[in-house]
């Protein structure tokens, strides 16, 4: 649909926020009045069959249609079922009958009009007051439920929904149907605010229609003061300088309701739409709710049947396309690009999405100047959001900051302010700024919650609309909402097929933050290797090709039908043009959960060479050559893609023959794994590194390795004729190679195109420290021991500090090596306890503890089965209160301490970290 802002409904479709009301309106004002409501902007028009005026509605619907040039898609049109056509053989030929009557081929939406049946008796008008006028019926709305979810698959009505249900009813139809209402149309207004109905449907995801707003002066008794006349409602209308209709509806719109507003004198339906040049406070909103009798106006008197019992914010505006509205009750548009403004305005395009790091907020002001004066808009025609850079963080710098993107872009205010990150760091003096090299950034000790402080004030100073986040977790999110004053507007943060961030998103909803997609292409530029282009999998080539539409378009439409603000960037005029024009199609349900399962969901951290590397690897140590090749095959088909090797565990040509014959089976290719392996502490020798990487990639038949790590500081070989043995001494003869020396020929691999990153296992502090201070590449990864027996804190820390992902091997606790003194982490009561709650094993609830950790877990099996379960850990998110259970419920104890090297000068665990 090409309509304004609009909010999602549960079918998938979308409602514009504002409708015309057509309750009462005589025919012979019927064509006039719906002809200024469309001069106004209204696009979503509200009928009924019991209103008795369709016909003259769909005459006016024409000639507007034609007058302002739209298609259908551009309008929404509700109409309802009347109380007389309960019954089930009816439901289909009355909707049919109201489409002749508009015009139509469909309806957008269509409603059962109220829960009970009745006809009129025989020469009596509709009375509602006088229960003589009707003859009940009796037909159980759960038959005429089923009727109207027929009308959807048959093509007659995009959505179906209900008005006047309470609580009940809408449980009784839900249990019995196979459809949840899209909307439930109700009476709301302030001496009627029905709060409890309204937070009753949100939570079943329905969305509440606002009708009588001005608690229908016709309606109103002598005892009810007009809500027109209501003291805070006059005093608040005279501070905004706006009319007391324009403040009542403004007050459902900030209660998130869709708002159907009736007048028939042209300069009311205008300004009854004008109503987003203002906001009101929640403290005149606190005194609006508390300025009503709580008394609801619409007591139909036909009482006796047994169905009769009590029973996010959009608007259009000119100029904007599907918008989505803040919590705040601000409009932002769902696309926006940073590059190629002007191409931009052209297309559409009403928000621009900067940032004071982008370096370039100067040429967009120029480009947004020149492209208002070229398209005749006015500044609240446009959306503009900047960010505050992570060197701006002290709360001293935020407004001179705010002040600064204001001047370049040539603004008196911005929409939207965003903090960029919540790190906060500065750079370092005389180099360049690398996302990946630590040694280029000095970390500041900056309080988030401070830095919200300052700007929560931008919007009392009028320099910012509202303020939100970017790149916070729910951590984060909760420290600032708990501290500040102010709930951030959004948080921007990556969501993509390949990161679909399902939990995060969920968490902001609830607490009304709206969330914008950055990346919705994966970023083309910056994802290597094995990521798999979204351009190009299946299910989207597929879907782009059903809908002769580009894979781009289906990925911004993807993220639209997920409530989501899709940030869409290209340069291309044509892109530029293609990616807003997301409004002709539709993705279905299946389709939609076809999307979902078709990346690899699962977060891709960062390592410092700037490529990307899977959270969940497969791990091979002491798995029999036997059983390997099964086992790395069974990996692969459960979706792991990060297979985790070395050259001491034996078993790399049976791992090379298991990725071969997978890549096979299952068309996947090079660029779409990540393959992992290391040095042995026999090949420290500079002269012995590269051979000893070559032997491992004729083994494992690969052409490079995505990660390379020297596995232990201590260089040693094994004793002539005895058998390793970790214990003893004696079985090994130690070397002396300098691990700086080591380090550097690792470095080597990297421009040479054999490992795509290098990284190192079970270094200290201290060696890390060395090899950075007399290397060139920070290491990328620190592979070390971490389970719940040893949480290994400390150095968790410093490596993230240093820009080093950290990876957990032995998740488990490694069964094999505990004594009898160590109680299998398997065993502990609170793993058990938190996996019955979750109703996974506890083996899940061990790797989603180190996942939430945001440390890549390294987790071996050979069985089949666990080999499944152990990548399926995504569906549940461990609490806080479980992660703090789960971190005191280990010994604190390491289990891998190797002692037969204890006497070498870079035994790693003779530090305390």
């Amino acid at each position: 649909m090409s309509f304004g802002p609009c909010l999602k409904l549960n079918s998938g479709h979308e409602i514009p926020q504002l409708a015309y009301g057509t309750y009462d309106v005589m025919f012979t004002d019927v064509i006039n009045v719906m002809k200024a409501a469309f001069g106004a902007g209204y696009r979503h028009i509200d009928c009924a069959m019991f209103y008795g005026n369709e016909k003259e509605i769909g005459q006016a619907i024409a000639e507007s249609m034609k007058e302002y040039n739209l298609k259908r898609k551009d309008i929404f049109v509700t109409s309802k079922l009347a109380c007389d056509r309960h019954d089930p053989k009816d439901v289909k030929r009355s909707c049919e009958e109201t489409l002749k009557d508009l015009g139509l081929d469909y309806l957008d939406l269509y409603l059962i009009h109220s829960p009970f049946s009745f006809h009129l008796k025989d020469g009596n008008n509709p009375n509602f007051k006088d229960p003589k006028a009707f003859v009940f019926e009796d037909h159980k709305l759960e038959d005429t439920w089923r009727e109207m979810e027929k009308l959807v698959p048959a093509g007659l009505a995009k959505s179906v929904g209900v008005s006047n249900f309470n609580k009940r009813q809408i449980e009784h139809i839900i249990k019995h149907g196979t459809m949840v209402p899209a909307v439930n149309q109700v009476e709301v207004h302030l001496h009627w605010l029905n709060t409890k109905l309204i937070e009753f449907c949100q939570s079943k995801g329905i969305q509440v229609e606002a009708y009588a707003p001005f608690g229908s002066p016709g309606f109103i008794k002598e005892n009810v003061k007009s809500l027109f006349q209501l003291e805070a409602v006059v005093e608040i209308a005279n501070k905004h300088k706006v009319s007391p209709g324009q403040v009542l509806i403004r007050h459902a719109l900030q209660r998130n309701l869709i708002v159907i507003a009736k007048s028939v004198t042209p300069e009311r339906i205008k300004k009854n739409f004008d109503v987003m040049g203002f906001e009101l406070t929640n403290d005149e909103m606190d005194k609006l709710n508390k300025s009503g009798m709580n008394i609801r106006l619409f007591k139909f008197s036909a009482k006796k049947h047994s169905e009769l019992q009590t029973s996010t914010t959009v608007a259009w505006d000119k100029g904007y396309r599907f918008c989505i509205r803040l919590h705040k009750g601000r409009k932002i548009p769902k696309p926006d690009v940073l590059n190629a403004i002007k191409t931009a305005f052209g297309a559409g395009y009403r928000h621009f999405d900067c940032g004071m790091f982008y370096g370039n907020e100067k040429e967009v002001g120029q480009a947004i100047a020149e492209s208002m004066k070229e398209h005749n808009l006015k500044r609240e025609d446009i959306f503009v959001a900047s960010k505050l850079w992570s060197d701006r963080n002290d709360p001293k710098k935020v407004k001179r900051s705010c002040e600064e993107s204001l001047k370049d872009l040539g603004l008196e205010y911005l929409d939207l302010y965003i903090v960029h990150w919540p790190v906060s760091f500065h750079f370092e003096d005389g180099v360049g700024f690398y996302f990946n090299v630590p040694k280029t950034l000095v970390y500041d000790n900056i309080k988030i919650e401070d830095t919200w402080r300052e700007m929560e004030k931008l919007v009392h100073a009028g320099l910012a609309k509202s303020v939100g986040v970017s790149n916070f977790n729910k951590r984060q999110i909760e420290r600032i909402i708990e501290h500040g004053t102010i709930v951030p507007a959004v948080n921007q943060i990556e969501v993509h097929l390949h990161w679909l961030n399902t939990k995060l998103i969920e968490f902001c909803q609830s607490k009304g933050i709206q969330v914008e997609a950055y990346s919705p292409f994966g970023s083309p530029g910056v994802v290597k290797d094995k990521v798999k282009s979204l351009f190009q999998l299946e299910a989207v080539v597929e879907i782009a090709n059903k809908h002769k539409v580009t894979p781009g378009q289906v990925l911004i439409r993807h993220g639209i039908q997920r409530n989501l603000i899709v940030i869409a960037k290209s340069v291309t005029p044509e892109r530029i043009h293609k990616n807003i024009d997301v409004m002709g199609f539709e993705l279905t349900k299946e389709e939609m959960n076809r999307l979902n399962k078709s990346g690899m969901n699962i977060r891709l951290f960062k390592i410092p060479a700037g490529h990307e590397i899977p959270q969940l690897a497969f791990g091979t140590f002491d798995a029999p050559k036997s059983v390997v090749v099964n086992a790395v095959k069974t990996a692969f088909r459960a979706g792991y893609r990060h297979i985790d090797c070395a050259k001491f565990y034996g078993n790399e040509k049976e791992i090379g023959q298991g990725i071969a014959e997978s890549m096979k089976e299952y068309n996947i290719k090079r660029e779409d794994i990540f393959v992992t392996s290391k040095l042995w502490c026999d090949r420290h020798d500079p002269k012995d590194v590269k051979g000893a990487f070559e032997e491992t990639l004729k083994d494992l038949g690969l052409k490079y390795l995505d990660l390379y790590i020297i596995h232990f500081p201590v260089s040693f070989r094994f004793a002539d004729g005895v058998i390793f043995d970790q214990d003893d001494p004696k079985t090994v003869v130690l070397e002396n190679h300098k691990l700086e020396d080591t380090w550097r020929e690792m470095e080597k691999l990297v421009p040479a195109g054999l490992a795509k990153s290098v990284g190192v296992a079970n270094f200290n502090k201290r060696q890390i420290e060395r090899i950075i201070k007399h290397g060139t590449i920070v290491p990328a990864v620190n592979q070390v021991e971490v389970h719940l027996h040893f949480l290994n804190t400390k150095l968790i820390e410093f490596c993230q500090s240093k820009g080093i992902q950290v990876e957990a091997y032995s998740p488990f606790g490694s069964p094999g090596f505990l004594n009898d003194k160590i109680k299998s982490l398997f065993l502990l009561g609170v793993v058990v306890e938190i996996a019955n709650k979750h109703k996974v094993t506890p083996a899940q609830v061990l790797i989603r503890h180190g996942l939430q950790r945001n440390l890549v877990v390294i987790a071996k099996s050979v069985t089949p089965e666990r080999i499944r379960t152990n990548l399926d850990v995504l569906g549940f998110e461990l609490t806080n209160e479980e992660m703090d259970k789960l971190n005191k419920a280990g010994l604190n104890t390491r289990l891998y301490r190797i002692s037969s090297l204890a006497e070498h000068p870079e035994y790693p665990y003779h530090d305390e970290f």
